[in-house]
């Protein structure tokens, strides 16, 4: 049987010629299509019933619904980034309720036709593949009923005619999608089976058909892996050659390509892949982060890495451009798609820091993921909803809004003639850039220095990352005592960190600028512990090292002139009876009630209030007080100018960045919050904070002269005198003195300030 389109293939049935039928149908193939929605055309439908009904012959309702099917489908897989996503997934909701009501009406009169039942396998094709991967379970089990769906209904086709090559084709190609997200719930044999019929049956149609290419590679792959890499047959290399020659224009075009070169496996290839890949990279560099352009990219450089092929790395480094690029020129609405995409992404900058061999570019690679200003959607929608109780779309504007906000603060952090570059490090200090590589399972820490060659530490973080998780479950469980239960996991979790980084203890500079990266950000490496023999603690990290953290070097680029702030000013949000407030309020400080009335930048900044942060998302995270939480995103959104200022943040929690796993926002804590308000330095607690020990901090600051005012010396005296103490608590068995100094660590980076072992002084130029 010649294979014919749907429309085709219906039109074989004999229709009566009717001037009423003739003029349907050219209202049918009228409809411009563009967004015509299934009200509209119900009434042509309706037309089509009553003609069908009134002159006997099915076929008329048939056609009608053939041509409404074809056209919403038409809409549904127009993959044109201008098209709106949602009229798309609209117009396929609509053509499969359509469709699956037309046969669930025919099914019993059982006058169905195959055009139908293959229009019904696209339809669920197409609507599959608008149902994102990065989203959450219940959608994905939703993704996998429609496709199997569609193999069902492209199989039955196939069962009445076993050489129609559109159904063939789109049972291949569903059966690829389900492969895509579930490979154990597949079967391998009847996946290479369906894929050799539909080669055998003239699905090699490269001009025309992507998806045709699509199989031809997929069959090549299973044949060179049986085949334990030897050459492919005479056969197979002429499908291959056909495809790098094809002149479609279509998605992932030159993707296809090198895989094609690939797959021939000759040495002299590598240069076209390459060639390829470029053009394909430069092409992504358009696309919007939802694309799967970017993940099918990726997989094929892990392909690539995995057999050895030398051109990977070159590669690798390709797609990461196109994809930092990309990030550069889009909106803070598309970061909410790229953080949706967000594993993907870490996968492209994962193996471009393995394939990069230059110490100062792979800590650029690193340094760029940990500039992003990155929202989770789920976290978008949850406290919009909290918020506000009208209309989702003003919801979602209004935090885009903030995140726009944060946007536009990177984006003049890091571009432009005030960048600072990574060599431009303090005088005697070393910066050490982490970054922990999922898909090598390891981590790095790149020592940088001012005057001497880097170096470049690997370590395993796997044990570290448990240890973690122990010790942040037992801080929820029993927050707010300081027990010894909790606190003892607090200083195994510091003994792991010494373990698993001997090199800490190899640092010679005393001075030290810690940039974390993932889950790292929430461990007090400042507080790294090497123990003895006798699991005892024998020295401690920060005894001889003041230590200060940035979320990314991007915090420190700027290279204005500095600020010389004057004055100090008090926010005392506790209540009146507590004990805070009383000790706060003995300082002899300007008074301020509110962030907006904080209109210049005082020297120093003390905000005092209860602390709650939000490990599961960011921007619920809360200064406590009487008259009113304070968002992070009021915060953030706040016209109070700290520009040049120290912050002292007297609240629990204040420096918590989540979330508690995955992927970090690592920018959406209260503490990196005044650093993207340009604070100079911001001193603040990890967990749970004693009155007693921050006011102790806060005295010996205020203590001190504008002239000689050094907030990060001062802390470091403080805790180097307490964590001596801690320690001989320790022998005697009690640890809460360790739990309750190594909380507070200072974010920023002194610019005017040249402190030293000996103490504090005022330096004449820049310490850079």
């Amino acid at each position: 049987m010649e294979n014919k389109t749907p429309t085709e293939a219906s039109a074989t049935k004999k229709t009566i010629h009717n001037p009423d039928v003739e003029k349907l149908m050219e209202e049918l193939n009228g409809k411009a299509g563009t967004d015509v929605s299934l009200h509209e055309y119900e009434i042509l439908l309706a037309k089509a019933k009553m003609l069908s009904e009134k002159l006997g012959d099915s076929t008329i309702l048939e056609k009608a619904v053939i041509s409404v099917g074809e056209k919403l489908i038409r809409i549904g897989a127009d993959r044109d980034e201008g098209r709106n996503r949602n009229v798309r997934v609209r117009s396929l909701e609509n053509a499969l309720k359509l469709l699956f009501d037309f046969y669930g009406k025919q099914k019993n009169e059982q006058s169905i036709s195959t055009a139908v039942l293959v229009l019904i396998a696209r339809a669920c094709y197409e609507r599959s593949v608008l149902i994102l991967s990065r989203q959450d379970k219940i959608m994905l089990e939703k993704k996998k009923r429609i496709i199997k769906k569609g193999i069902e209904f492209a199989k039955e086709v196939v069962f009445i005619e076993s050489n129609n090559k559109e159904a063939l084709r789109l049972h291949c190609i569903l059966l690829l999608e389900l492969e895509k997200i579930d490979k154990d719930d597949r079967d391998v044999s009847k996946l290479k089976e369906a894929l050799s019929s539909a080669i055998q049956n003239g699905c090699k149609e490269f001009n025309e058909k992507a998806e045709d290419i699509e199989i031809s590679l997929r069959f090549a792959e299973f044949v060179k892996k049986d085949g334990n890499d030897e050459p492919l047959s005479e056969k197979d290399i002429k499908s291959l050659t056909t495809i790098v020659g094809t002149n479609l224009h279509t998605e992932n075009i030159e993707l296809k390509k090198a895989k094609a070169y690939y797959l021939m496996g000759n040495k002299e290839n590598d240069v076209k892949i390459v060639e390829c890949m470029k053009t394909f990279a430069k092409k992504l560099e358009s696309l919007s982060f939802s694309d799967p352009g970017w993940s099918k990219a990726a997989r094929f450089v892990i392909e690539l890495e995995k057999t050895g092929k030398d051109c990977w790395k070159k590669i690798a480094l390709l797609v990461w451009e196109a994809c930092k690029k990309r990030y550069e020129e889009s909106t803070s609405v598309e970061h909410y798609w790229y953080f949706g995409h967000l594993m993907t992404h870490y996968y492209i900058a994962d193996l471009a820091f393995a394939a990069q061999d230059d110490i100062e570019k792979k800590v650029e690679i690193a340094d760029f993921l940990k500039s992003k200003i990155l929202l989770h959607g789920q976290s978008l929608d949850d406290e919009a909803e909290r918020f506000f109780e009208y209309n989702k779309d003003v919801r979602q504007q209004h935090f885009i809004k903030g995140l726009e906000m944060v946007y536009k603060t990177e984006k003049n952090r890091t571009s432009g003639a005030n960048r600072r570059g990574f060599k431009e490090i303090p005088k005697d200090w070393v910066v050490i850039h982490f970054y922990l590589n999922k898909y090598e399972t390891k981590g790095y820490a790149i020592l940088a220095y001012k005057d001497r060659v880097w170096e470049i530490k690997e370590f395993p973080y796997v044990n570290l990352f448990e240890v973690f998780i122990t010790w942040q479950t037992n801080y929820f469980v029993n927050k707010p005592k300081y027990s010894e239960s909790t606190a003892i996991y607090l200083i195994e979790l510091c003994k792991e960190i010494g373990r698993v980084m001997p090199f800490l203890f190899d640092v010679a500079n005393k001075q030290v600028l810690f940039i974390a990266h993932d889950f790292l950000h929430r461990l007090p490496l400042h507080a790294a512990m090497k123990k003895n023999a006798a699991n005892s603690i024998e020295e401690v990290f920060l005894k001889e090292h003041q230590c200060y953290y940035l979320p990314s070097w991007s915090f420190a680029s700027k290279k204005d002139a500095p600020v010389d702030p004057k004055g100090r000013i008090l926010f005392n949000g506790f209540s009146e009876n507590e004990q805070a407030y009383i000790a706060l309020s003995e300082l002899k400080w300007e008074k301020c009630d509110d962030f907006e009335k904080i209109l210049s930048p005082p020297e120093l900044l003390i905000i005092g209030c209860h602390g709650k942060a939000d490990v599961t998302s960011s921007f619920n995270s809360k200064l406590k007080r009487k008259e009113g939480d304070i968002t992070l995103l009021k915060l953030l959104t706040s016209k109070m100018d700290i520009n040049g200022s120290c912050v002292i943040m007297s609240v629990c929690e204040a420096d918590l960045v989540p979330p508690l796993s995955g992927p970090l926002d690592e920018h959406l804590s209260f503490a990196s919050a005044q650093l993207i308000k340009n604070a100079r330095e911001i001193l603040g607690g990890m967990w749970i904070i004693c009155t007693e020990d921050i006011m102790e901090i806060i005295n010996r600051i205020n203590n001190c002269s504008h002239d000689n005012l050094d907030v990060g010396a001062e802390l470091w005296h403080w805790q180097r005198e307490k964590v001596e103490e801690g320690i001989r608590d320790y022998r005697n068995g009690v640890s809460t003195s360790i739990f309750r100094s190594v909380t507070f660590r200072i974010f920023g980076l002194p610019y005017k300030y040249d402190t030293s072992i000996a103490g504090v002084g005022i330096s004449e130029k820049s310490i850079f």
